[in-house]
């Protein structure tokens, strides 16, 4: 996690909260907490994260129909950022957050690398 682009990741497994990294708490970015404290902005995420097993399962049951294989990775981009889903393996995934608008594009990239990562280090075991 970075100030400059990806503020929040989390680390889901069958819908359940593992753990997180983020810098919301960072001087650096208080500008953008005009609304929302940075704790509350954390539970904000964590509920959200463990929301999106089901909401990745309706959204790939949907899109089956159209689109020949499964959903490994959204991206929500909202009017402040954007949240980014990656599937990893089997039941697990990863959920990240941007909040800053013109970071969308680098947040993804390292939500994709991250992805790349976890992926190789379940996929060891």
């Amino acid at each position: 996690v970075s100030p400059v682009d990806l503020h929040y990741v989390a680390y889901f497994q069958d819908g359940n909260f593992v753990s997180s990294a983020d810098c919301l708490g960072d001087p650096s970015i208080r500008h953008l907490f005009t609304q929302i404290t940075p704790d509350a902005r954390r539970r904000s995420y964590g509920g959200i994260g463990r929301r999106f097993k089901v909401l990745a399962r309706q959204f790939g049951h949907l899109m089956r129909t159209g689109v020949n294989g499964r959903l490994v990775r959204a991206v929500l981009d909202v009017e402040q950022g954007a949240i980014y889903y990656y599937r990893i393996s089997g039941e697990a995934y990863l959920v990240g957050v941007t909040i800053s608008q013109p970071a969308v594009s680098m947040a993804d990239d390292q939500m994709k690398k991250l992805a790349e990562e976890f992926s190789q280090h379940t996929d060891s075991r």
